[in-house]
């Protein structure tokens, strides 16, 4: 059986290597679910787990950024070579690389911030458990830092620092176990805050920064296609906004790139007095003719024409007689299912045809004087009407006035909006709000 179990383990190992990885947003759950705020609350016996997933999702993002380089044609080890020549050919895609590379050295940095708090609070919660036991903390001494590495966490991290830690870790349990748990304040108390019993805020906040600052590192390697489409899309941002080319500087420019590069093909003519050259005077065209732009007449200027035309024809020729009609007094309703209101107003007006004879109704003419009259009785009415309707002026722009009654409902103060405040983890998101603090450990006190 034992033989058998050796022979597998090699199998066993590959297999978790192909294993899929975990999305970023369940690493990144995982993580501040495990180690939450409140160091009370802190899920040490699943830290080996988080701190595993900490660890892959470092690999992830080596890997998408190398992956995002494949897809571009970067030669890494030609770049690193000669980057001068490489920056000459491609200087929107060196521009690129040499951004997401600054990015990565700094996140690189809060990995190690990472790294050595999170083992140093889980080492020190093994070292102060009731009742202690020797054995358990060296197995998980060897468990966070074991005596060789086949692969180095960070460029930061060397053998060297490592071994040493692990040394300052291996007195201080040697040191619990002769004199107490008390030594240990010492070590709680690195990397803390002024008014903080600890330093567990500060790595807490670290291991926050950092998992926000991975992903959207990830998130950017992944946007990357290929060479063609991301010149292109460098392309279509750099839209000219009015301002002559021969005066405007690119953001990304150099002493030596091409300008064919960087601009568009056909670019917009335009005169330009940023160089000192005069302005000259535009050619005039050949036809002065201008097309009049039509224009929508007004209400009052329609009702003024169609008044002036009637009494056109009015005096031109004689009214015409209007035929009698009939009235329809003793008709009812088709319906019953119309309202009563209508029925009335049919009948009403039913009767007014009855009464009165249109064959007798008087010519109507009028004059300019009186369609100046009704033109500007028009006017005024309409200037009245708006006057009516504007609203009464409201002094509390946080207010709002009822229609029905003469009184104010006045908005809460935690709702109006110059109570809300946003705050900003830091102004640049890829600068490390934390120095990196000394990888020594703070001198044992017995």
């Amino acid at each position: 059986m034992a033989i058998s179990y050796t022979t597998d383990q090699p199998v066993r190992i590959e297999r978790m290597n192909k294993r899929p990885m975990p999305s970023t947003a369940f690493i990144m759950d995982f993580v501040r679910m495990c180690f939450t705020e409140d160091l009370c609350e802190v899920d040490f016996t699943q830290s080996l787990t988080a701190m595993g997933y900490l660890q892959a999702l470092e690999e992830k993002r080596r890997k998408e950024f190398f992956a995002a380089t494949q897809r571009l044609n970067i030669d890494l080890e030609a770049l690193e070579r000669d980057r001068a020549a490489f920056r000459d050919s491609n200087p929107e895609i060196y521009e690129w690389f040499c951004i997401m590379e600054s990015k990565g050295k700094r996140i690189e940095s809060l990995y190690t911030q990472v790294y050595v708090g999170l083992r140093r609070w889980t080492l020190i919660n093994e070292m102060r458990l009731t009742p202690f036991s020797k054995h358990n903390c060296i197995s998980m001494l060897n468990i966070l830092y074991p005596p060789t590495y086949a692969d180095l966490p960070t460029s930061q991290l060397t053998q060297n620092t490592l071994n040493a830690q692990r040394n300052a870790y291996f007195r201080y349990i040697q040191a619990v176990e002769k004199s107490g748990k008390d030594v240990l304040i010492n070590l709680e108390q690195a990397s803390r805050r002024s008014g903080e019993a600890n330093g567990w805020s500060v790595v807490r906040d670290i291991v926050d920064v950092y998992l926000v600052k991975t992903s959207s590192y990830i998130e950017e390697c992944r946007t990357v296609k290929n060479a063609k489409e991301f010149v292109i899309v460098n392309k279509e941002k750099r839209t000219d906004s009015g301002v002559s080319l021969s005066s405007t500087a690119s953001n990304f420019s150099t002493a030596d790139r091409k300008p064919q590069a960087v601009l568009r093909t056909t670019p917009v003519i335009r005169p330009s007095t940023s160089a000192g050259r005069p302005i000259t005077p535009l050619e005039k065209p050949e036809s002065t003719t201008t097309t009049p732009i039509e224009r929508k007449d007004s209400k009052f200027e329609r009702f003024a024409r169609r008044l002036k035309s009637r009494s056109a024809d009015n005096r031109s020729q004689s009214p015409p007689q209007l035929e009698k009609q009939p009235s329809f007094v003793n008709e009812r309703p088709a319906t019953l299912r119309k309202m009563k209101s209508t029925s009335v107003l049919r009948d009403g007006r039913h009767s007014r045809d009855n009464s009165s004879d249109r064959s007798m109704l008087p010519q109507f003419t009028i004059d300019d004087a009186q369609r100046e009259r009704l033109i500007r009785q028009a006017q005024q009415d309409k200037a009245n009407n708006l006057v009516k309707r504007r609203p009464s002026p409201n002094p509390n722009p946080y207010t709002y006035q009822s229609k029905t009654r003469d009184t104010h409902l006045a908005v809460p103060e935690e709702t109006s909006p110059t109570s809300c405040r946003i705050t900003r983890l830091d102004q640049d998101p890829y600068q490390d709000p934390y120095r990196l603090p000394t990888l020594a450990l703070p001198s044992l006190r017995v």
